[in-house]
C-alpha cells in the first residue's frame, strides 16, 4: 500500500453525460500527473481490476456516494496493510500535480485548502473563496477516517458532514494549502447538478432548463478570468469540452499583467 490513498467514488455509469465523461478522463489525467509516485487510487464502481496505481473495485449494492464511503470504510477496516493518508476526491475535479510532492515530509492530522478554488466550465470563470470549512479533498490521517462522527456515532469522520471536522479535529495538526497552490481545483458544471440532484434515475444530457438551473445553483461571488497558476495547463482542454458540448466558442483572453504575474505577492 502506497503512503497516499485516494478515494474515488465514481459516478454510475447510467448518470454519465458527455460532460461528465470528458471531465472525468481529464481527472484521471490530473492524477497520472503527480510529480510523486506515493499514491494508488481506489476507484469505486461496477467494476473490479487493476491497472497501475488504480484498484477498481465494485461496490455492488452501494451506488450513491455516501453508501460508496460507507463499503469502502468497511472494506479498509479489512486491510492488513493501510495507507498513512487517506484523500477524498470526486471524478469531475482537479488535482494540482505538486500536491503530494509538496507534502513530502510534512507531518500532519490533516491538511486542507482554506482557499477554494471553483472553475465554471460555461464561462470559463473562477471564484476564489476563503472558507474554513473542509472540502471534500482533504488529507486525512488514515488512523482518523474510522473515528465516529461527532455528528453521528455510528457513521466514520470520512463520511461525515465536513463542517463537523472542525470538532475532532480542533486538537490535532491541520495544515493549510498555501493561497494560490491549492491541492485542487472544483470543476462546477450542468453535469455535475443534474448528478448531484439525480437518484438513482438514468439521466439525459443537460437540457436548457438544466443550464438555467445550473446557473442558479453555482451562485454569485467574484467570478474572474484569471490565470490558474498550478491548473493553467488543463484550461485549453477544459475549453474544449465545453466548445464540444454547447457548440459554441468561449472566449478567454487573460491581461497583460495576469500573464506576467497571475498571483500577487
Amino acid at each position: 500500500m502506497k503512503e497516499f490513498l485516494f478515494i474515488v467514488p465514481l459516478t454510475p455509469a447510467k448518470f454519465q453525460t458527455s460532460i461528465r465523461k470528458d471531465l472525468y478522463q481529464l481527472f484521471l489525467r490530473s492524477l497520472d500527473n503527480q510529480k510523486s509516485d506515493r499514491w494508488m487510487a481506489l476507484m469505486i464502481g461496477e467494476e473490479e481490476k487493476r491497472e497501475g496505481n488504480y484498484i477498481y473495485l465494485d461496490s455492488g449494492a452501494a451506488i450513491t456516494k455516501r453508501e460508496k464511503l460507507l463499503w469502502v470504510c468497511k472494506w479498509l477496516a479489512g486491510q492488513t496493510v493501510k495507507p498513512r493518508y487517506l484523500i477524498r476526491m470526486d471524478d469531475d475535479d482537479i488535482i494540482s500535480k505538486y500536491a503530494l510532492e509538496r507534502l513530502s515530509g510534512l507531518d500532519f492530522d490533516c491538511y486542507r485548502d482554506l482557499y477554494h478554488y471553483n472553475y465554471d466550465i460555461s464561462t470559463a470563470l473562477v471564484r476564489i473563496s476563503r472558507l474554513r470549512w473542509f472540502p471534500n479533498t482533504t488529507v486525512i490521517a488514515c488512523k482518523h477516517h474510522a473515528v465516529p462522527s461527532p455528528e453521528n456515532k455510528d457513521l466514520p469522520l470520512l463520511m461525515s458532514d465536513h463542517c463537523s471536522w472542525h470538532e475532532y479535529l480542533a486538537s490535532k495538526k491541520v495544515l493549510e494549502s498555501p493561497k494560490y497552490h491549492p491541492m485542487y481545483m472544483r470543476i462546477m458544471s450542468p453535469a455535475s447538478k443534474s448528478v448531484h440532484e439525480t437518484n438513482n434515475i438514468e439521466i439525459t444530457e443537460p437540457q436548457t432548463e438544466d443550464i438555467e438551473a445550473y446557473n442558479r445553483y453555482k451562485g454569485g461571488g467574484n467570478w474572474k478570468r484569471r490565470h490558474l497558476g498550478d491548473f493553467e495547463e488543463y484550461v485549453p482542454e477544459l475549453l474544449d469540452i465545453w466548445n464540444r458540448y454547447s457548440k459554441s466558442r468561449i472566449s478567454r483572453k487573460l491581461s497583460f499583467l495576469d500573464r506576467i504575474n497571475p498571483f500577487p505577492l
